[in-house]
């Protein structure tokens, strides 16, 4: 019997983490879509029926709220599984355990496929690809209205050959390092995140440049194109 969720439990290592030993937001990213990708392949849904039928997983939007940080050494369980199908979207929920089991982090994402030629979504049911889910109320809303204050900062992002995935363009987790690299080292070093908003209209691909408008308000940043959308909330260490 194919589980319904998935789970792998981890010690984290020096790569996961920054200067302040505390889980980065780019390897959290990473963690959610390695687990989602993982779990579909589980699940039949994986490359045979995608990647090499010319079928991309992307995603469109992802939420996290963080209770707290994991830290460098720390045994952490990796939970995620599917939502309910909504047409074209397939919702994945995610959550970080600490050792003893209480829930640190909550995350759901909306994932998608788009033709690899085309790069259009698709209608999943067509090619075959359909994940069935459950949800039990207890989920964050993927879902989000957040808006940005007016945004006077300005800087550019290029997808380069160093930070674009397998699908051609920018990866997820390049785009928070990009944000993070543009915030104040002093600020980083005595806050931490306590919630990610996440939305991608437009993928930029290889060799592409984006205008990015920046800024915040006390402790909420964010960050804005025509492509995407970036959210980070911090709270005091």
């Amino acid at each position: 019997m194919k589980s319904e969720q998935f789970t792998h439990t981890i010690k984290l290592r020096a790569e996961h983490v920054n200067y302040n030993r505390s889980l980065k937001l780019s390897s959290l990213l990473l963690f959610s879509q390695e687990m989602c990708i993982h779990h579909t392949e589980l699940l039949g849904m994986g490359r045979k029926k995608t990647l090499d039928k010319g079928l991309l997983w992307i995603i469109n939007k992802q939420v996290f709220e963080i209770n707290r940080m994991p830290k460098y050494d720390e045994e952490i369980t990796l939970v995620t599984y599917p939502g309910i199908m909504l047409h074209f979207f397939f919702p994945r929920h995610f959550k970080i355990l600490d050792s003893q089991g209480k829930t640190i982090i909550k995350g759901a994402t909306l994932w998608s496929l788009m033709n690899a030629k085309s790069r259009k979504i698709i209608d999943p049911l067509s090619h075959g690809v359909k994940v069935d889910g459950k949800e039990d109320g207890s989920e964050l809303p993927v879902m989000f209205l957040t808006k940005a204050p007016l945004l006077t900062k300005k800087q550019i992002l290029k997808a380069d050959f160093h930070n674009c995935d397998l699908n051609g363009h920018l990866t997820n987790s390049a785009y928070v390092d990009f944000v993070e690299s543009l915030m104040d080292t002093n600020y980083l070093l005595t806050h931490e995140v306590c919630k990610m908003e996440f939305s991608f209209n437009k993928e930029i691909k290889l060799g592409e440049e984006v205008k990015v408008d920046y800024g915040n308000k006390d402790d909420d940043y964010y960050f804005t194109s025509a492509d995407f959308f970036i959210h980070l909330k911090y709270k005091n260490k």
